[in-house]
């Protein structure tokens, strides 16, 4: 069985996504508000993960299939 792996977001699309600035996601990682994930030095975050934490919904523009 093939899973299509969630796409990780940069903290500038996140972000964008959120309607707010990289600054302000550094800040909601850094008080534990939001998970993130590090590729190296970088992080990286999961949609998915961050509307649970933030009690949001389906990221913009995305549908889910029935």
């Amino acid at each position: 069985m093939h899973q299509n792996p969630e796409a990780l977001l940069s903290q500038t699309q996140l972000a964008v996504l959120l309607g707010v600035s990289s600054r302000t996601v550094q800040r909601y990682v850094r008080l534990g508000k939001i998970p993130v994930h590090r590729i190296g030095p970088v992080p990286v975050f999961r949609w998915s993960e961050v509307s649970a934490a933030l009690g949001l919904g389906e990221a913009p523009g995305r549908s889910q299939t029935p």
